[in-house]
């Protein structure tokens, strides 16, 4: 059987109320008796003090025995009995005279005969040891106080004894009297406290019971109950009030989850949105990367040929300076020279005419790598913007995180983990930018090469009209062939100057177009990387999205009046 806690406190304090009465009441009993049996005790020896007075007045002479009898002087006190009758009346006590143990007078009688002796303790401490006894006897059967003081006759010798002593039950009835009055007292004063006590203790615990009904109306979810309004100053007041504040404050902190919570869904969609969106966007890079690979690849190619073009100028103008040398010794195959400087010299130009759109070719692949860069820039700049909106979304979630206090810390974790995400896919985006401007500059710089490659192909042209022109008047005049050989021959190493600059300008744009196709692949490695981090940005998201269900069914659980 359970038993409330009502009745075991009332059990408790009627306990505890009943052993401090009972040991107040064996207490007061204790001390009374005492008092009494030493106001007794009192009584008895100024008792005994007078009658050895009136003694001593009334009868002269020392105490002696004669034949078994008692005598004070001549009067034998053991016949003549008005002093134990007069001085007992006034004395309202027994008084007796004894010879040895046996007392030879005393008010006391049993059918009309003394048949009375000394108690054994008495007699050892009266009789033996020659000392007053003081304290409780027993006398005929009836329970008294006595007093003892040995008789002694003129020798000094103990003889008898002299004693006083009264009824416990006449000497204590003022005793028994106040006794059972006190009593009576405790008695109804337990009885008043049992039910002040069960007054004060039902009213205590049936505000207690009001409050245990809040706190069971929390723990089954009712948030929009009203609830109990104690009233009081005492500690079930503040425990009710402590109580109601909590409630309060729990039904605003499951109300702060519940928004948070459905934030935190938006947030975690938008996220998700996000990151395919940067993935996407990473994608486009991608491809975008790849293709200015591409053509990188084909200037590299172009330049090749270039290159190898200008050696073959170089080849050819070594012939031709030889043919100059050559005509200024043979004139007869002047003619024959000048034909074939002729067949050179246009050679020369459909080559330079070649360099020359090789050189315009580079310079359109140039421009279009420029504006690739500029179009990735532009992809990095929203690359960028996406990684500061994820950023904003994790700062946003860790301070709803944080508002949701113990419960919230698991998306403070998973904030701090995109926020990371986030800073990396935008340092990865700048280092990506960084290596596209220097791309920028390096194509910059490479269709300044360009222009100036054309304006020495377009000079070589010119030397080669002017080539040209030498051969036409070295047909029309023999004699003028060694100076046109001469001329021919500085001309020659003119362009061949010019070419050998012009290959080491290709070398470099090589060089350039190789810098560019590495750091295309640099992009390109950086952007999946990137576009990696996505995919694990919207893994994030998801599981996100699933933990805010979890809440959901969580916050689901308590009701808070609303719909």
């Amino acid at each position: 059987m359970k038993i409330s806690i009502k009745i075991k406190i009332i059990t408790f304090f009627t306990i505890a109320l009943l052993v401090i009465t009972g040991f107040y009441f064996y207490n007061f009993q204790v001390t009374m008796k005492g008092v009494l049996e030493k106001s007794v005790q009192l009584q008895l020896q100024s008792n005994a003090v007078n009658g050895k007075k009136i003694l001593e007045s009334k009868y002269l002479g020392s105490w002696k025995v004669k034949n078994g009898r008692l005598y004070k002087g001549y009067i034998d006190v053991s016949e003549n009995r008005s002093f134990v009758e007069e001085f007992g009346k006034i004395s309202n006590s027994i008084v007796s005279f004894s010879v040895g143990a046996k007392i030879v007078s005393t008010n006391l009688k049993k059918d009309g005969k003394m048949t009375l002796e000394l108690s054994p303790e008495v007699q050892q401490k009266v009789l033996e040891n020659g000392e007053v006894y003081l304290g409780p006897v027993e006398i005929d059967g009836e329970s008294c106080y006595a007093y003892y003081e040995p008789l002694k006759n003129s020798q000094g010798q103990i003889i008898g004894t002299f004693g006083i002593a009264v009824l416990e039950k006449d000497a204590f009835k003022i005793y028994h009297e106040v006794r059972n009055r006190t009593l009576l007292v405790t008695l109804a004063l337990f009885i008043l406290g049992e039910i002040l006590l069960y007054v004060m203790i039902s009213r205590m615990l049936n505000r207690l019971d009001k409050t245990v009904n809040n706190i069971k109306v929390v723990a089954e979810g009712k948030l929009y109950e009203e609830l109990f309004n104690d009233r009081g100053s005492d500690e079930l007041y503040i425990l009710a009030l402590s109580c109601k504040q909590m409630v309060r404050q729990f039904r605003e902190v499951i109300y702060e989850i519940s928004r948070s919570f459905n934030q935190l869904n938006r947030a975690s969609e938008e996220l998700n949105e996000s990151a395919m969106s940067s993935s996407r966007a990473s994608e486009e890079v991608a491809r975008s990367i790849e293709e200015v690979a591409i053509r990188s690849q084909e200037q590299a190619n172009y330049i090749q040929q270039i290159l190898k073009l200008l050696g073959e100028i170089l080849e050819h103008m070594q012939l031709a300076l030889e043919m100059g040398e050559r005509s200024s010794n043979q004139s007869r195959q002047a003619l024959e020279a000048v034909n074939q400087g002729q067949l050179i010299i246009e050679k020369m130009a459909d080559q330079i005419s070649s360099i020359q759109k090789a050189i315009q070719d580079n310079a359109s692949v140039a421009e279009k790598l420029v504006q690739r860069t500029s179009e990735i820039e532009e992809i990095l700049n929203f690359i960028n913007s996406i990684a500061n909106q994820t950023q904003l979304l994790a700062l946003n979630a860790a301070i709803e995180a944080a508002r949701a206090g113990d419960v919230g810390r698991g998306f403070s974790v998973v904030a701090e983990e995109i926020k990371s995400l986030a800073e990396e896919v935008s340092e990865s985006a700048g280092q990506i930018q960084k290596l596209i401007k220097e791309t920028q500059n390096e194509s910059e710089k490479s269709q300044q090469l360009m222009d100036r490659s054309k304006s020495e192909a377009e000079k070589g042209f010119g030397l080669v009209e002017q080539s040209k022109e030498i051969f036409n008047t070295i047909q029309k005049g023999i004699t003028e062939t060694n100076k046109v050989a001469n001329q021919t021959r500085e001309s020659i190493i003119s362009v061949m100057d010019l070419s050998q600059n012009a290959a080491k300008k290709m070398d470099e744009v090589a060089m350039i177009t190789k810098e560019t196709s590495s750091n295309a692949e640099e992009v390109a490695a950086a952007t999946e990387e990137q576009s990696v981090t996505a995919e694990e940005v919207a893994d994030m998201a998801e599981k996100l999205k699933e933990i805010g269900e979890k809440i959901g069914d969580l916050i689901k659980k308590f009701d808070l009046g609303e719909e």
